[in-house]
This record gives structure tokens, C-alpha cells and sequence, in this order.
């Protein structure tokens, strides 16, 4: 999950898959299945079986984490499912908001992933030195996922192993500030484990060397997890308490609908390509908004001179009322991949509000 992502919606299902991972599973695969190890496969085998190998990998992941949420009866998620090295992991409202929610969740999805690693690990066991290319195909297969569902079962936070640990460090410690850090502790501990194990598996002489690249790249992608999810955890918590009419001032750049395009070309100097710019009337009142794509349109067409000629009217943005939370709006937001949203506030006046503004609600 460190990097760039494919994204992608399969009925209801929102996923990410982290290319960098996904390179990862190519690769490994690929020295896998290298005829000078004793294949005998062609190229194009070889390839059919990478392909192959990396699609069940992250199906298995995403279908693991989706069978755990049916079970729970989890709700609504607050975050897309994450595919990785670890499987699949997603946020759900319940789970940030209720303790024992979350305990269950956590209970379910890890006696799930131990009676897979049971079944996959008997699986390569049975197939191992077998020979035939099918039998090759099922063990690195199996061992793969068998690895993958072992390391949910650690004391990560965001994997099943952790959801565990958390509820064992709520019975030692009184506080919740404590009790996450000595998680936050604990999980970065496992996850350098990863690592450092895996490198010495990649540096030893031996045919099986090549198993300790996805070692070493889960636990890097642990620990960027281990960030990730006490961040979002954080902010889902703060953001389903509060309300759109709470937030404080907008931190939005504002230009009058009459300034002339050299002072929009001033703020997006300032402010960077990809601000939002809130264009306002004589009293302050927003009209609309501009992005830098309106204003290059406007520029080389050589149609317009003043910021109300280009920007989105306020009719075109999503409106919402003031006692929406933060965090309904924002995932309304995510989800339908607008960048702002506009509310009326107690005084009268039209207020418009970014993701971005929604999202550092706790920072």
C-alpha cells in the first residue's frame, strides 16, 4: 500500500490494490517458476501461471476481509478495502466507534484466517515435490496465501491479529491513549520483524531465497499500515461526532467574481495547481468555485476576463445541511469524487467546505 494504487468499484465494492505489491507478486512469481530452477514450462506458461498466481492472490485477500464483514454484519465501510501483502483490510464505521463491534470483527476474521492458513498450509504440504507442473502451480500457490493469512494473524494493528492484541491492551492499560501507542509499539515491532527476517532469507544461498522478497515487502507495508489505519481510525472517531457547522473558518482562497484572471493566476502561484479557489459576490457571498483546469480553458480559448465568466456555479455542487456530520460528508465526498460541498450556516450565508478541510479535522 506505500505508493501509487489501482482503484477500481466491482459491484459495491471499492478497492485499492497497491502497485508496488502487486509488482512485488509479479516478480516473486516469476523467479518462481524460472525454467533454470527445473521448469521446463515456456514463456508463455510461465507467464499464464504469474498471471494466474497474482489474480487469486488479491481475489483471496479481498474475499477473506468481504466474507469477515458479512458475518459481522459490519455496515458501512469508511475506507476503501485495501489489497496487499497483508489480504484485504477496510475500516467500517462500527468497528472505529464500538469496542466490542470490534472485538467481534476481529474474533471472527482471525478464526477465519486460521482455519484457512490450516487448509492452504496442508494443501502445500501434500503437494510439495510432487511432480508435474500442476503441483508446482498448487504449492506456490498455497504457501503464498498460507503466508499471506499467517501474517493476519500477528499482533498488526489493522489485521485480525491486531483487532486481538488491542482487546487483551485494554484490559492492562485504563486509558485509550496508551493503549493505542502500546499497540502502534507492538505492530511496528512485528512488522520490522518482517523485514529483517525476510532479508535474511533473500541473502541465503539457497533455492528458497527468492520467498523472502514478499517477506520483506509485507513488513514494510505492515508498518505504512500500522500508520495508516491509527490515522484514519483517529479521524473517523473525531469526524462522526462532529458537525459540517462546526468547523471553524474556511481555509479556502477567495477571489471577487470582478478580479481580474492575474490575480487568479496569483493565488494558484501561491496556493499550488490542484487549490480550489471560492469565487464570491460584493457582500462575501460564495457564487462558485474554479479550479486550474477552468482557468487554462478560459486563458487559451480567450473568452474570458473575469472569474465569474468560468467558474462551477454554487447550483452545480452538492448541497448538504449544517447538521451533517464530517464524516458523512466527506465520504459522500470520496465516493462521488467531488472536492467540495456547500451548507448553510446559522447566520444565513452559503459556506462551502473542501474534502481536504473535512479530512484534517484532527490535525
Amino acid at each position: 500500500m506505500i505508493g501509487p494504487q489501482v482503484r477500481f468499484t466491482f459491484r459495491t465494492l471499492r478497492a485499492a490494490i497497491g502497485v508496488i505489491d502487486l509488482l512485488v507478486i509479479l516478480v516473486f512469481c516469476w523467479l518462481v517458476f524460472d525454467p533454470g530452477a527445473g521448469n521446463d514450462s515456456s514463456d508463455l506458461t510461465r507467464l499464464l501461471k504469474t498471471a494466474g498466481i497474482t489474480l487469486m492472490f488479491f481475489s483471496t485477500g479481498l474475499y477473506l476481509e468481504q466474507l469477515k464483514l458479512r458475518l459481522t454484519h459490519a455496515g458501512d465501510a469508511v475506507s476503501p478495502s485495501l489489497a496487499s501483502l497483508f489480504g484485504g483490510v477496510v475500516l467500517t464505521r462500527a468497528e472505529s466507534t464500538d469496542h466490542r463491534r470490534a472485538k467481534l470483527m476481529a474474533l471472527t476474521g482471525f478464526l477465519i484466517d486460521a482455519c484457512t492458513v490450516l487448509l492452504l498450509t496442508s494443501l502445500a504440504v501434500i503437494t510439495y515435490g510432487e511432480p508435474g507442473p500442476w503441483a508446482e502451480l498448487v504449492f506456490v500457490g498455497a504457501a503464498l496465501l498460507a503466508g499471506m493469512t499467517a501474517l493476519r494473524l500477528c499482533t498488526i494493528q489493522g489485521l485480525n491479529g491486531g483487532g486481538l492484541a488491542r482487546w487483551y491492551l485494554s484490559i492492562i492499560f485504563d486509558d485509550e491513549d496508551s493503549e493505542s501507542q502500546a499497540l502502534r509499539t507492538l505492530s511496528t515491532a512485528v512488522s520490522i520483524m518482517f523485514m529483517v527476517c525476510g532479508f535474511f532469507v533473500v541473502v541465503q544461498q539457497t533455492s528458497w531465497n527468492v520467498w523472502g522478497l514478499p517477506m520483506m515487502a509485507a513488513g514494510l507495508d505492515c508498518a505504512a499500515l500500522t500508520q495508516w489505519y491509527s490515522r484514519r481510525e483517529r479521524w473517523v472517531r473525531a469526524a462522526s461526532e462532529k458537525r459540517v457547522a462546526e468547523i471553524g473558518q474556511s481555509r479556502l482562497p477567495t477571489v471577487r467574481r470582478s478580479a481580474p484572471i492575474s490575480e487568479l493566476l496569483s493565488i494558484f502561484a501561491v496556493e499550488g495547481q490542484r487549490a480550489l479557489v471560492v469565487v464570491t459576490d460584493e457582500r462575501g457571498q460564495p457564487t462558485g468555485l474554479i479550479q486550474l483546469r477552468q482557468l487554462k480553458a478560459a486563458v487559451h480559448a480567450g473568452t474570458s476576463s473575469h472569474p465569474d465568466e468560468m467558474m462551477i456555479t454554487l447550483s452545480h455542487v452538492p448541497h448538504v445541511d449544517r447538521e451533517t456530520t464530517v464524516l458523512d460528508a466527506a465520504l459522500f465526498l470520496e465516493r462521488t469524487g467531488q472536492l467540495a460541498m456547500v451548507f448553510e450556516a446559522a447566520s444565513g450565508k452559503l459556506r462551502v467546505v473542501s474534502l481536504e478541510e473535512l479530512r484534517a479535522i484532527v490535525d
